[in-house]
């Protein structure tokens, strides 16, 4: 079920963002597409607890197009397994992407991106890896002058990949125009996370 609500988000949210956009003008919002973040997590995947942690990056490559690359590493908190057999599960990933952004209204962007992803999981000495790509779907607004939220919809796949679609929102608390406190929420078909980190606009 949520799979199936999740996808009609997704679709949905295409239609209605297009829409929206078709009908703005052209005009710049204040938000930021150049920066650095890192963040720590705490989740849960396929019912099992982990903490970890990320580093982000973003880049504009022209007024509407932009490049993001990030990392993410990990562990079980507990150890998984049975007797003697037991071990943390270790993950690690990263995506690099080209992204594209729209002004529809003066404080809030359309935003999409497609990306390239890898995963690696280690487990008692053993390790598998994974291929795949990644869609991005989703707006980012100033609410407040000191305040921008950002909600996407995210759909994975790939011949190493297993099909997942979840859903990240984000807000960002300015303390100055360059430097933000970020916390998010991360919600798929097998896993959920909390993170905060910090967020710098270097442009």
């Amino acid at each position: 079920m949520k799979f199936t609500i999740c996808k009609s988000a997704l679709f949905c949210g295409t239609v209605a963002a297009f829409a929206l956009a078709s009908q703005a003008q052209a005009q710049n919002t204040q938000i930021s597409y150049d920066y650095l973040q890192a963040s720590a997590t705490q989740g849960e995947i396929l019912d099992t607890d982990f903490t970890g942690y990320s580093a982000a990056a973003s880049f504009s490559l022209s007024d509407s197009v932009f490049m993001s690359a990030s990392y993410t590493d990990g562990e079980t908190d507990d150890t998984v397994g049975f007797g003697f057999s037991r071990s943390k599960v270790k993950a690690n990933g990263f995506n690099v992407g080209l992204g594209y952004h729209m002004p529809i209204s003066s404080t809030t962007d359309f935003v999409t991106r497609l990306s390239y992803v890898r995963t690696e999981a280690e487990y008692l000495g053993f390790s598998d890896d994974a291929n795949g790509y990644g869609v991005d779907l989703g707006v980012r607004s100033m609410v407040l002058s000191n305040l921008e939220l950002e909600a996407l919809a995210v759909y994975t796949d790939g011949n190493d990949v297993d099909s997942e679609v979840g859903l990240n929102i984000n807000a960002k608390f300015f303390i100055t125009p360059a430097f933000a406190l970020i916390v998010g929420y991360t919600d798929g078909d097998d896993t959920s996370s909390v993170s905060a980190g910090l967020w710098f606009n270097f442009k």
